[in-house]
């Protein structure tokens, strides 16, 4: 089994790499976790609430949820969990940690895709992706020459319905 982090900015839009990961290495059972990255508080009063405050799990809504379960559903076969993680801290060391804790083998990011700000803490992590000590894939999401098969999430969810 390879677990894989992908980071990921709530949108449906950017589960597209989720599709385009499972196509590249379905031979493998894959375990995917989508990491967003938000900075750490600062004020003392930040810091004493940090783990009551749920703030951050609002940003994760409803459709992408059903986006995620319509994923797993249609690739059970490669997938075996989804599953959402925060990482805070936006130095090299909180990501190299992030990694380790979650045993991550790969790291997929999207070569075409720019991810945008869920939050005004959100971080970008692509800076740090220099850092990490595992393998970094980066996967296309537009159609090069010479696809034959591209799958889209708006195709999957058209399916669905």
């Amino acid at each position: 089994m390879k677990n894989i982090v992908i980071p990921t900015d709530f949108t449906v839009h950017s589960l597209d790499i989720i599709v385009a990961t499972v196509e590249k290495y379905k031979a493998e059972q894959l375990n995917i976790l989508l990491m967003h990255g938000l900075t750490m508080p600062d004020s003392l009063s930040d810091l004493l609430l940090f783990g009551r405050n749920n703030d951050r799990y609002k940003l994760i809504t409803k459709e992408f949820e059903n986006a995620c379960m319509i994923i797993k559903n249609r690739y059970a076969s490669v997938i075996t969990n989804i599953s959402i993680r925060f990482m805070h801290g936006n130095t090299r060391h909180a990501f190299r940690n992030f990694l380790h804790a979650n045993t991550i083998d790969l790291i997929v990011y999207p070569a075409d895709y720019v991810l945008q700000k869920a939050c005004n803490n959100s971080i970008d992590i692509s800076g740090l992706l220099t850092y990490a000590k595992c393998d970094i894939d980066r996967v296309a999401l537009q159609p090069q020459p010479g696809d034959v098969k591209q799958i889209r999430m708006a195709d999957l969810l058209l399916a669905v319905s």
